[in-house]
């Protein structure tokens, strides 16, 4: 990618339009360094586990960063909701291809990049995910929600900074932060308004 089409694509997507524009809209949750800590060895261990499958042989070499971001991201929703539901257990990948809340009847994943990035989503959204920033070390914005029909509009493979993960075809990057749903919504979800008894 040339510089100036880099140049280009900063103007059009500015991350201060796109995203900070909104943050008033966020809610902030900040985690305990100590736990923090402790979930980097436990990371280790699922990276050992995944590294034998072959789309994480594809991957670039940051799956450490990647993981943690990823569980961080949960486990401050997890603290917003007052509700757990990851699932720590390691296994294959396939078995695990779900949305993230679904274990507390929620039909929608969890996606967390760290500040200055778009988050990574597939090319085609079939579920809803809740978008969250690792604003720094130990805090986390949490965005809002997105509905498949955002989620499929509102995304550029050019904001994909891996180019070998753009060259893969399957992920993009989301950027329409302006159409999220603010997290009450989420919480809303949780207590189960939407489920007909």
């Amino acid at each position: 990618m040339s510089e100036q089409y880099r140049t280009f694509l900063d103007t059009l997507y500015n991350y201060q339009e796109c995203v900070d524009a909104y943050s008033d809209q966020f809610e902030t949750i900040t985690l305990d360094p100590r736990f923090i800590e402790r979930l980097s060895g436990w990371i280790k261990n699922v990276v050992n586990e995944k590294e034998g499958e072959a789309h994480h042989k594809i991957d670039s070499n940051k799956e450490i960063k990647r993981w943690t971001t990823g569980y961080l991201g949960e486990c401050a929703v997890e603290e917003f909701l007052g509700e757990k539901f990851i699932d720590w257990t390691i296994g294959d990948s396939r078995q695990y291809h779900k949305p993230d809340m679904s274990s507390v009847g929620i039909d929608c994943g969890i996606k967390t990049v760290e500040y200055g990035k778009f988050p990574l989503i597939f090319k085609t959204s079939y579920h809803p995910e809740f978008i969250v920033i690792r604003k720094s070390y130990d805090t986390f914005w949490l965005c809002g929600y997105a509905d498949p029909h955002v989620l499929n509009i509102y995304q550029s493979d050019d904001l994909v900074l891996d180019e070998a993960l753009r060259q893969r075809g399957t992920k993009s990057a989301f950027y329409g932060f302006e159409h999220l749903i603010e997290p009450i919504f989420l919480k809303l979800l949780s207590w189960g308004w939407d489920r007909v008894d």
